[in-house]
């Protein structure tokens, strides 16, 4: 799991990598 937090957008992803 691959936790990922877009900076970009008010609301964070969680992508799996």
């Amino acid at each position: 799991s691959h936790l990922a937090l877009n900076r970009s957008k008010e609301d964070f992803s969680v992508i799996n990598c």
